[in-house]
């Protein structure tokens, strides 16, 4: 191409190419994050991972981090404490080669604001950064470490292996107060300890997830529930394989499975069909058909041994104590109508239908 032409292509160029942002450099656009991970409680470390992507305006780089054959079992470091992740957390700035931030944070979390709005406070003249609860012993359960900051130099695994050197961490010991730095306090929201927050951006469930009734009925639980029906939800199986090459259209022009799904392996039972899963019902064992015939009696008679009416046996009464719960998984995914498998009689709504209406 001639030298003038060149030049006027590239001018035309530039003027027709649609401005693009500019793209940072790999190293500051990824924000690396750090989850506690507990094998006893995995659900709790899967809502946490999902709430951290499901608000992120830039790239992740999720790490689990524990002490297990599962994950990360070369991290050498043998003290243990309340969990498997207790001390390993002030392991992050070695695991980040003591360069740039990076966050730690306890699996019993609920991430409701964009983790690049937080990484938004780093301040270099600060080694940590913390909400500074009420409760001391919670600061540490969010730390948004400056790995680089010549003060977290020390944190290596034989000094936190060793409690004569690495007393109390958890304090940030290794460190003058001066270094910790505070971030709002709706950063982490610690349930029952604070006061209730409306718009709390990170919830940590400290005394547990809901998903245990010990907690039920805690504050943020509707989200936590509504979070751990995301991580578990899937599209149709139409939608998701019926475009691809493993899907085929049948006469009727329903899409199925191009080949066979459920091979009958040498000694495995081939699926239950209808009929056999009635016939199964029916042949059911003594027990399950006594226990049958005791709740229907139950249901006409009452409960005679505590001597309950029968119209307040099964009458739905327990319902009530989920009503919050219910009303945020409504709002949360605009349900019109709700299917009650365990109903019983459903007479607590007809009898007392004040408290059905405040979460209306």
């Amino acid at each position: 191409m001639p030298p003038v032409m060149s030049i006027l292509f590239s001018v035309l160029r530039d003027r027709v190419r649609p401005e693009r942002k500019p793209v940072p450099p790999p190293g500051d656009a990824m924000l690396r994050v750090f989850i506690g991970y507990d094998d006893r409680q995995t659900v709790a470390y899967h809502v946490a991972h999902h709430s951290l992507y499901a608000r992120a305006s830039r790239p992740l780089a999720i790490t689990p981090l524990a002490i297990t054959p599962l994950v990360l079992d070369t991290l050498p470091l043998e003290r243990r404490g309340l969990t498997l992740f207790t001390y390993s957390r002030f392991l992050v700035p070695w695991l980040c080669n003591f360069s740039g931030w990076a966050l730690l944070l306890d699996p019993d979390m609920l991430v409701r604001g964009g983790i690049a709005e937080l990484f938004g406070y780093a301040d270099p003249q600060y080694a940590v950064m913390v909400v500074k609860n009420t409760e001391r012993f919670e600061w540490a359960s969010a730390i948004l470490f400056n790995c680089a900051h010549r003060a977290n130099q020390c944190l290596t695994p034989y000094f936190v292996d060793t409690p004569q050197a690495c007393r109390a961490p958890h304090r940030f010991d290794w460190l003058d107060e001066s270094l910790v730095g505070a971030v709002p306090g709706e950063w982490n929201h610690t349930v029952g300890y604070d006061e209730p927050r409306a718009e709390a951006k990170w919830v940590h469930y400290t005394q547990g997830v809901p998903l245990h009734p010990e907690v039920a009925g805690c504050e943020y639980e509707g989200h936590w529930n509504a979070a751990l029906a995301a991580v578990n939800a899937s599209r149709p199986w139409s939608e998701l394989m019926g475009p691809s090459v493993h899907a085929k259209q049948l006469a009727d022009g329903a899409i199925a499975p191009k080949l066979q799904v459920t091979p009958k392996l040498p000694g495995q039972a081939a699926p239950a069909t209808p009929a056999q899963r009635a016939q199964s019902r029916a042949g059911a064992s003594e027990r399950y058909q006594n226990l049958i015939e005791l709740y229907k009696n139950m249901h006409t008679r009452g409960d005679t041994l505590n001597a309950i009416p029968a119209d307040k046996t099964f009458d739905g009464r327990s319902l009530v104590a989920h009503l919050r719960t219910i009303a945020d998984l409504i709002g949360q995914f605009g349900a019109r109508t709700v299917l009650d498998y365990g109903c019983g009689k459903a007479q607590a709504r007809g009898r007392d239908p004040a408290r059905w209406r405040c979460h209306q």
